[in-house]
């Protein structure tokens, strides 16, 4: 069942302040720019494009660049969600979103909701993947870190109300009624 994400509860209020650190992203060479760009600059996020030299470079090289410049990295790439090649311990934080077909305009209310709910808190995405499904609904896995020791996290699901209120689940997710 979805349960409203209580922001002002004890234990997550704690959690959230040692989380805390401003989110800078990434965007994949997969993207629309220029679109999401406008977007994003539109509501506060700071993002940048790859740098020209890593437009064909590997997935691995994109994502040790984002770590190295402690980006969050945004594509279209489902490729990045598979730990295997890319492991939680060099995982900068991924989010996988809809759109890769050209349609991102359609999903760009959805993109910012989660990108903003989770902005201040730089320090819960490393070790995360986030597939941000075409429902607007993000699928999260991974680990997240406590006292720098990896802490494995149950495969949770988010959502927002139209008012941008965040609900999570930790089953199979439903439609938010």
């Amino acid at each position: 069942m979805w349960q409203p994400f209580d922001l002002e509860s004890r234990h997550v209020v704690k959690g959230l302040k040692a989380a805390s650190g401003t989110c800078r992203f990434t965007l994949d060479n997969d993207i629309d720019v220029p679109r999401m760009l406008s977007h994003l600059d539109g509501i506060g996020i700071s993002a940048d494009e790859l740098p020209a030299k890593l437009k064909r470079a590997s997935d691995e090289a994109v994502r040790e660049y984002c770590w190295e410049v402690d980006r969050l990295l945004i594509t279209h790439d489902l490729g990045f969600l598979n730990q295997n090649i890319h492991p939680p311990d060099k995982n900068p934080g991924l989010i996988v979103v809809p759109g890769g077909s050209g349609d991102v305009e359609n999903h760009l209310k959805s993109i910012g909701k989660l990108l903003l709910f989770r902005k201040p808190y730089r320090h819960q995405w490393r070790g995360l993947y986030v597939h941000l499904l075409d429902s607007g609904i993000a699928r999260i896995e991974g680990v997240t870190y406590h006292n720098g020791e990896p802490q494995p996290i149950s495969r949770s699901w988010v959502t927002f109300s139209d008012r941008g209120a965040p609900y999570w689940w930790q089953a199979e997710p439903q439609a938010v009624t």
